[in-house]
């Protein structure tokens, strides 16, 4: 991106859509992926309004393995390591251990631990295992503080009549 600023940023896209929305834009009836130099029809790319044609240059196969691949090494894993993480772990998430495609998706969340290094990024020591979506927000929720999830599933034993 050229600018630093945000505000400076957002003015210049703005302006950017502006004048591409007011081209016409090209009836494609294909259009082909820079990554897998695919032909495809224009309903294999996610639209993007700042592009001429008003799609993406990759088509979401594509899209979705670069952004995949970029949330790996964001965690300091190689792909290799990962993989063998989807083994090791039987293809489950290492708390509720259903698979995220019996959950409605086919992402995985990298667990790290924020003590670590705090933020979105891994070093790839600090990596906990592979989680779905839910077991890693409701573990977001509680603070990666084991004690809280400890009293929440004593809660729920007491709850449901098990052991006080």
């Amino acid at each position: 991106m050229p600018y630093a600023d945000s505000e400076v940023q957002r003015a210049y896209f703005a302006k950017r859509r502006a004048v591409i929305a007011a081209q016409p834009k090209p009836t494609l009836d294909s259009k082909v992926c820079v990554a897998c130099q695919v032909d495809k029809p224009p309903s294999d790319f996610y639209r993007m309004s700042t592009s001429r044609d008003g799609l993406q240059s990759y088509c979401k196969p594509c899209n979705r393995s670069r952004r995949r691949d970029a949330l790996i090494r964001e965690h300091g894993l190689t792909p290799e390591r990962f993989a063998q993480m989807v083994i090791d772990q039987g293809g489950k998430c290492a708390i509720c251990g259903l698979s995220p495609r019996r959950q409605g998706t086919v992402t995985w969340v990298i667990d790290h631990n924020h003590d670590c290094c705090p933020g979105e990024t891994g070093c790839g020591d600090c990596v906990r295992g592979l989680l779905c979506n839910g077991c890693n927000r409701a573990m977001g929720m509680f603070g990666d503080d084991p004690d809280a999830l400890l009293a929440a599933a004593a809660y729920l034993l007491v709850s449901k009549g098990g052991p006080k």
